[in-house]
């Protein structure tokens, strides 16, 4: 057993209280200190040394792979006009770079996917894409293979790419219906899918039973890293 402090936060980082306590490592001291305690949002201390970070809103497993991903998330954004997809070059551009989600999920298919998310059937959209290049008159070909490893936080880490890419189309979804194209408006499976359907949620309740399992969370981060990587050297790849 080892002396900590408990920094309560504001959602602006504040410290606005700190508590000192035993951690045990199995989270019965902080979970007691935490449940007693009004704010949601708290970091681990051991002197001068961020231990672990517990938000109450986000699991554990969560907060890591979006602190591992934050810059990567960033880039990613960055490469997008989100104003100029109404427009059809555009929107095909943005459909093409969205490409290697569908050798990521044949991927995931092959490392046994099912087994952790049995609602993967819902969750697949390369159809969906498909689909919609072929309204724009763009070819799909084959998809580029992606091997990956068939461990439950590697799994977890592709596929947390893939749900906040799809909650990320909703928002898309919204400029590009206002396109004047008709085809662009038809063409917007991808981006409507899985909408009314809690899949992030559900994702979010599998992807906490690795909360306590520092070895899953890494290669889920290390995993999750390797998905922006595709999607990024997407954008980098001249448009077809």
């Amino acid at each position: 057993m080892v002396d900590f402090r408990l920094h309560f936060l504001d959602r602006q980082g504040v410290v606005l209280s700190v508590a000192a306590l035993t951690y045990t490592d199995d989270r019965t001291a902080i979970a007691a200190v935490l449940g007693n305690h009004p704010n949601r949002h708290a970091e681990l201390w051991q002197e001068d040394r961020r231990v672990r970070v517990f938000d109450r809103d986000i699991g554990h497993a969560h907060s890591r792979l979006r602190a591992a991903t934050r810059s990567m998330h960033q880039a990613l954004d960055g490469q997008l006009a989100l104003a100029t997809l109404t427009e059809r070059p555009a929107y095909v551009r943005y459909l093409q770079t969205n490409r290697p989600c569908c050798g990521m999920e044949e991927g995931l298919e092959a490392a046994g996917v099912g087994v952790i998310l049995p609602d993967w059937d819902r969750r697949r959209r390369r159809a969906a894409l498909a689909h919609d290049l072929t309204i724009l008159g763009m070819p799909t070909g084959p998809s580029a293979p992606c091997p990956l490893a068939g461990d439950t936080g590697s799994i977890l880490g592709w596929c947390y790419v893939l749900e906040g890419s799809r909650l990320g189309a909703q928002v898309i979804l919204q400029t590009v219906e206002t396109s004047t194209d008709p085809d662009v408006r038809d063409a917007t499976r991808f981006l409507r899918h899985g909408i009314g359907q809690s899949l992030w949620q559900g994702f979010k309740t599998v992807l906490s039973q690795i909360d306590d399992d520092e070895v899953a969370i890494m290669r889920a981060c290390s995993a999750a890293e390797a998905a922006f990587e595709a999607f990024l050297a997407g954008y980098a790849a001249p448009a077809a």
